[in-house]
């Protein structure tokens, strides 16, 4: 039971810190299997030792000794089953608590949803944010996903694996933005809030290319729809077009006058 928890324990820790997240699956149990495995591989000296030393306690009993081989390899999966099981259970709980969170106060989280205040500290900061849009369903998957990180299983599978109605629903009164450790989480597009903070965006990644030089202003940045995109194109055409004409004129008249 001990050599059950532990092996237990361990996959849920390798899931968190030890595992190198593979690209481009969609299954999360082979996902979460060929981390296990990774990890298995990297430290198999250890292991080994590992399995030694519970030999070598419990070798007084004949009876272990005779079911070995299967006792080992029955504690290994029965015990990689649960820290799946465990890892669901806990993603399930931080992604409710992060729920209620967002809708009660979402500053106990350390996260701030005024459009001002993020366009104060984007300002100041000297590095470009991560920005996030989520689906405003999945508003709460999106930012524990932030915080969690997507260079382990736990953040980049687990916790987007949830089933959204295991999730409790994030009220619209929670707000549209969320910014907090650099990361700005979009929830629904707002243009009025975009029109303010996409300048202020594009100016620092601007900045992070472009590190030893001085940026003399800020982008301008207009949102638009299609059509109004659509729209503008075909105002700067007609205006090119009219300077090519103008154009013309000027080199016809000078060609007159030879």
């Amino acid at each position: 039971m001990i050599l059950l928890l532990l092996i237990t324990l361990l996959c849920v820790i390798v899931a968190f810190v030890g595992g190198v997240s593979p690209e481009g699956l969609s299954n999360v149990f082979y996902a979460y299997y060929l981390v296990e495995f990774d990890f298995l591989a990297r430290h198999l000296v250890i292991f080994i030792v590992g399995i030694g030393i519970v030999v070598i306690f419990f070798s007084r009993s004949k009876k272990f000794l005779k079911n070995l081989p299967v006792y080992i390899i029955s504690v290994i999966l029965g015990g990689s089953l649960l820290g799946y099981v465990l890892l669901c259970i806990i993603a399930v709980v931080q992604l409710n608590s992060m729920a209620l969170v967002l809708d009660l106060h979402p500053q106990l989280a350390g996260m701030e949803t005024d459009k001002s205040t993020i366009a104060k500290v984007l300002q100041v900061t000297n590095k470009a944010p991560e920005v996030i849009v989520a689906d405003p369903k999945n508003i709460a998957s999106a930012i524990a996903t932030a915080t969690s990180g997507t260079k382990n299983f736990y953040g980049k599978y687990a916790l987007p694996s949830i089933p959204s109605f295991l999730i409790l629903p994030v009220k619209e009164s929670a707000g549209d933005l969320f910014f907090f450790d650099n990361t700005l989480v979009i929830g629904n597009f707002n243009a009025a809030d975009m029109q303010v903070l996409s300048p202020l965006i594009g100016y620092q990644f601007v900045k992070s290319y472009f590190e030893t030089r001085d940026i003399a202003s800020y982008p301008k940045v207009t949102i638009m729809s299609n059509e109004e995109y659509g729209a503008k194109r075909k105002e700067e055409e007609d205006k090119k077009l009219l300077q090519i004409d103008e154009q013309q004129g000027r080199v016809n008249k000078g060609i007159a006058t030879i």
